[in-house]
């Protein structure tokens, strides 16, 4: 099964994240960060360990934008799946998370059953 990565600044939603994820076991948390920088050094050291990327959308000066671009470009990570979560989606949000290489968006609260669903589907 897939290593989870995931990329929050906000406690209670990685805490979330981590129960709706793993909650049959098809995902393992391999690790957390606050932003995309603390992530790329993670990513430097261990990005053959992981699996699926889980990112928060609304990040403290919009790292999970320059996050996607410099993932993006790493051919290690180029097949890992990039799922961006936002309880507050904007139109323009979810088109420039698209156009950044995002697998799937997820514009509703991260604990809800379609974040479960499709996140064991989409990564086993």
């Amino acid at each position: 099964m897939g290593k989870l990565l995931i990329i929050d600044d906000a406690a209670p939603a990685r805490k979330e994240l981590i129960n709706t994820l793993t909650a049959d076991g098809g995902l393992e948390v391999f690790l957390q960060t606050l932003d995309g920088a603390s992530c790329l050094m993670v990513l430097s050291d261990h990005v053959q360990a992981v699996g699926v990327l889980c990112c928060d959308l609304d990040m403290p000066l919009r790292e999970d934008y320059q996050f996607h671009r410099i993932a993006r470009a790493n051919p290690s990570l180029m097949g890992v799946p990039v799922v961006m979560v936002t309880t507050e989606p904007d139109v323009n949000d979810v088109l420039k998370a698209f156009e950044l290489g995002s697998t799937i968006l997820f514009p509703n609260h991260p604990s809800s059953p379609s974040l479960h669903n499709a996140g064991t589907k989409c990564f086993t």
